[in-house]
Parts: structure tokens; sequence; C-alpha cells
């Protein structure tokens, strides 16, 4: 009876206490993965007790079904103890299970995922390196020293992430960093990327009018047109009395 079982489960979400949660966990092991699926969606709504070790375990190992909706649970209810194991899963050969870690990983809670994140930048190498850099402009973390270094990486796809956070993390007195990509790209194929990272940075800043003092700044001592060029269509983009 489906009806009465999630019935059921509305019921055990409203139960206070941790030994319903062990119950849950009981019965995620032994239930149909259809039903499985739910409970531990049941077993994230109880986020003050929830049993987080066995949530984890579900988005690790076992049938798909169940792993995505504790992939998604982790969401609400995961900390920084679920990061290595949702990146592991993010760079899984099954596309489904990726993209979903990939979502948590951009909400996983907690001031600590930021500070871990980059602090595992230096010796990230591959797919992880992007996956982490990509984080960094998702997440908006303040790590424009580790993006700096990324731009010399030959991959043009690590080049091309790290550019897209720096446009969505760097702050108005780190503004100068995207402009001197925009004037002198270090690669000419990252232009262009670079010129958009500099419009939704420019975009989104606060002080439109001393952002657009920068760019009109930039404008004055750039000899290029067509550098010029690009640096007033993002001042009009951005709009402003400037």
């Amino acid at each position: 009876d489906r009806a009465l079982f999630r019935l059921a489960l509305g019921t055990a979400r409203e139960f206070p206490g941790s030994e319903i949660d062990k119950v849950l966990v009981t019965e995620m092991a032994k239930s149909q993965v259809d039903r499985a699926a739910l409970i531990v969606q049941a077993m994230a709504d109880r986020k003050d007790t929830v049993v987080l070790s066995a949530v984890l375990k579900a988005a690790e190992q076992g049938p798909q079904v169940v792993r995505l909706s504790a992939v998604d649970a982790l969401a609400r209810v995961g900390d920084v103890s679920c990061l290595n194991s949702l990146l592991k899963i993010a760079v899984d050969k099954d596309a489904e299970l990726s993209v979903a870690a990939k979502d948590t990983l951009a909400e996983l809670p907690g001031y600590n995922v930021n500070t871990q994140i980059v602090a595992l930048l230096p010796k990230a190498e591959g797919t992880t390196y992007l996956l982490l850099i990509e984080l960094v402009g998702k997440r908006r973390i303040e790590a424009v020293p580790q993006l700096l270094k990324a731009l010399d990486n030959s991959s043009s796809a690590v080049r091309t992430a790290a550019l897209v956070a720096l446009g969505e993390t760097v702050s108005l007195k780190q503004l100068s960093v995207l402009i001197d990509q925009v004037v002198s790209p270090k690669k000419a194929e990252d232009a262009e990327t670079a010129e958009k990272a500099l419009k939704a940075a420019s975009i989104r800043m606060a002080d439109r009018e001393a952002c657009a003092k920068e760019l009109s700044t930039a404008v004055d001592r750039v000899k290029s047109v067509p550098v010029k060029v690009t640096l007033l269509q993002i001042m009009g983009a951005m709009g402003g009395t400037t």
C-alpha cells in the first residue's frame, strides 16, 4: 500500500528522539529499492538526529536509485566529512550520479567545506582539479591566487574554468586581475572567455560607478582598439552614470 507507506514515512519524520533514526537505517537496508530511496529522504528530513554515516554509505554504494536519493539528501544534511566521497562520485562514469554529486557539492553545507576545497587545489589533478575549480566559482569561494595559478595550466578546460570562477568571485579590489586577462591574455584562445568573465564580474559589482571607473581607466591606457571596444561594451552592459 504505497499511500500508507508514504503516510508512515511522513509520521516518522515527526517522531522525537534518535531511536527512530536507527530504525529507519535498518529499514532502508532491507527494503526494496524504490522504498529505500524514499526512506533516505525521510532520514534526511530529520536533520537534528539523522545518522549521517548511513546516508553517506548509501550514496557511495548500492542500487543507483538509492545512491541518487542519498546524494541529493547530502545537500541538506551533509558536511565536510562527505566532501571526498562526493568528489569521487562527481567524476564517476555514471553521468546521472556525476551530475547529482556536482549539484550537491555546490550546495553542501558548512564554511569548512569551502576551506577544504581550497586546501585540496594544490595537489589535485585531472578531472578532480577541474571540478574543484568549478566549485570555487559555484560556491563563490575566495581563492584568487589559486585561480591565477590555474591560468598557467596547459589544459584549456582548466583555464576556462579558472576564468569563469574569477568572474564569479573577484571583488572590486581584485577586478584588475580580470582586466589584465582581457588586455593581455596569457593564451590568445582564452581572450573571449576572459571578456565574458570580466563582464560577469563587472555586472555583479555592488559599487557600479567605482567599477566603471576601473574600466574607464583601462580604456584610457590601452592602445589596442578592439580591446577598448570590448571594455566600452562591458561598461555599456553595466549601465550607470560613468
